[in-house]
């Protein structure tokens, strides 16, 4: 098993500004992925992920959304 981190810093004048920090899993669990109020922004913060091979994070700045995208190399999906 793989354990990998990022560190994001996203700075933003909107106080209600918010990142998604992984848009597969609906962490406020209202059946819309993409608008998880993870994290904050404004605020440097480490993300682990365990065995996955990427991650998509959104950043939700106002009428601004900027997705990211973050590959891990060292993870390899086999498929059956």
């Amino acid at each position: 098993m793989y354990e990998d981190y990022i560190i994001i810093y996203y700075s933003s004048e909107n106080q209600k500004c918010f990142i998604d920090k992984n848009i597969s899993i609906d962490s406020n669990q209202d059946d819309n992925t993409s608008n998880d109020e993870d994290i904050s922004c404004n605020q440097a913060h480490k993300i682990h992920y365990n065995n996955i091979p990427e991650v998509s994070l959104k950043i939700h700045d106002g009428d601004k959304i900027k997705d990211i995208k973050v590959e891990f190399p060292n993870v390899k999906l086999s498929l059956p």
